[in-house]
């Protein structure tokens, strides 16, 4: 089997696979799947009296899932929009809901970015998310617990 990076330099040249009975295998490292995108393989198998090639493509993505921007552009919408418009109608209880869904969608972006995008605008875009998070939760809950002692 041989394998190129998404910039098309070669990742591994001529590699023999393991034969697992039913299927063969190839591992790679952590290190060598670092870079995200679509990689190629080309493969040739010679095995006894079955012979034949292939060339395949796979996508290696931040979160390991593929097309799920929709869904996380929903997310992001639903989560501002409460935490802004509770926050906007002073609903404590709501506004320290939705901080803490922002913090969680922050987290989740810096980690895994945005469906197959992992770069500084997807870092500053978490970044931004995590601290408009902490700063609506922390207000909302001592607003609440200043409401509460009093």
């Amino acid at each position: 089997m041989t394998i190129f990076n998404p910039d098309s330099s070669l990742l591994r040249s001529n590699v023999r696979m393991t034969n697992q009975v039913s299927f063969h295998n190839i591992t790679l490292t952590p290190s060598q799947t670092i870079n995200i995108g679509i990689y190629s393989a080309s493969m040739t198998c010679l095995d006894g009296t079955l012979n034949g090639d292939d060339t395949f493509f796979y996508q290696i993505t931040p979160s390991g899932d593929t097309n799920i921007l929709g869904l996380m552009i929903i997310l992001i919408v639903i989560f501002y929009f409460i935490t802004f418009v509770s926050a906007y109608f002073e609903n404590e209880w709501l506004t320290l809901l939705g901080g803490m869904s922002l913090m969680i969608l922050g987290l989740y972006t810096l980690n895994n970015g945005l469906d197959i995008f992992r770069n500084f605008a997807t870092h500053a875009f978490a970044f931004f998310t995590l601290g408009l998070g902490f700063y609506f939760s922390i207000t909302a809950g001592l607003k609440i617990i200043n409401d509460n002692l009093n």
